[in-house]
């Protein structure tokens, strides 16, 4: 008896999401994004439209003395 697809399929009730995007709570496995980037709606970090919309990021910059 060949198994169809759908009856090996396995729920991840286990998984979270990487970042907070707002109302994940526990689900995410962290609240903010490393370096202070976006959380898009998807749970995803990163720093274009696609994760920010029209919010903006702060880049850091060196100084003269080559600090941050």
């Amino acid at each position: 008896m060949a198994l169809a697809l759908t009856d090996v399929c396995v729920a991840g009730c286990d998984n979270k999401a990487y970042c907070d995007p707002g109302g994940f709570g526990e689900f995410a496995e962290i609240s903010k994004c490393p370096l202070n980037v976006c959380c898009s709606e998807y749970s995803f970090c990163g720093v274009t439209e696609e994760f920010c919309g029209s919010n903006t990021v702060e880049r850091p910059s060196c100084s003269e003395s080559g600090g941050l």
